[in-house]
């Protein structure tokens, strides 16, 4: 049986302390916000995932929420869940959009109900810092996948998105 994959990746080395090529800023960023059932609302974390693609991760500080990820390689409002073994799941009030600037979200209770307080990890897809790869699996032992950090990878992430739900393999 046929069933879709997700990878995400990750190497050391990239944020250059000296100056020169991107800073961390621009790579991960770590933000604190409180909801407010707005939908849509636009996130500023400084981060472009709409040109240079990437990862938003977020969970409720004070409710028992799953944590919520999605990426720009499967698109917006398309919802994984990091504690959770179901297969992907599709919503139009989550993540709705990704913006030069960071995302735009909507009213859905895992990440912007009213009062509540929440924290999102977003990263920046980039050479030695983070890529995203996706395929379709097909029962291949020792398979390799091609990924874009041109470096040894450092730790990966791997979740079935559909046809089955099983837990996720991680690596490091």
């Amino acid at each position: 049986m046929s069933s879709s994959k997700k990878l995400l990746q990750s190497a050391s080395g990239y944020i250059n302390q000296s100056g020169g090529g991107l800073s961390g800023d621009g790579l991960f960023k770590v933000h604190i916000h409180e909801g407010d059932g707005a939908d849509p609302r636009s996130m500023n974390v400084g981060i472009d995932l709409d040109t240079e693609g990437g990862l938003v991760w977020i969970k409720s500080r004070d409710s028992a929420y799953n944590h919520l990820l999605s990426d720009t390689e499967r698109g917006a409002n398309k919802n994984i869940y990091a504690n959770a073994e179901t297969a992907e799941q599709s919503t139009t009030n989550a993540i709705k959009s990704f913006t030069s600037t960071g995302w735009t979200m909507g009213d859905r209770w895992q990440l912007n109900e009213n009062n509540k307080h929440y924290v999102s990890w977003t990263f920046r897809k980039a050479e030695k810092f983070f890529d995203i790869q996706t395929w379709t699996g097909d029962g291949t032992n020792n398979r390799a996948i091609a990924h874009n950090l041109n470096q040894a990878v450092g730790a990966i992430f791997i979740k079935v998105t559909s046809g089955v739900t099983d837990h996720w393999i991680v690596y490091h």
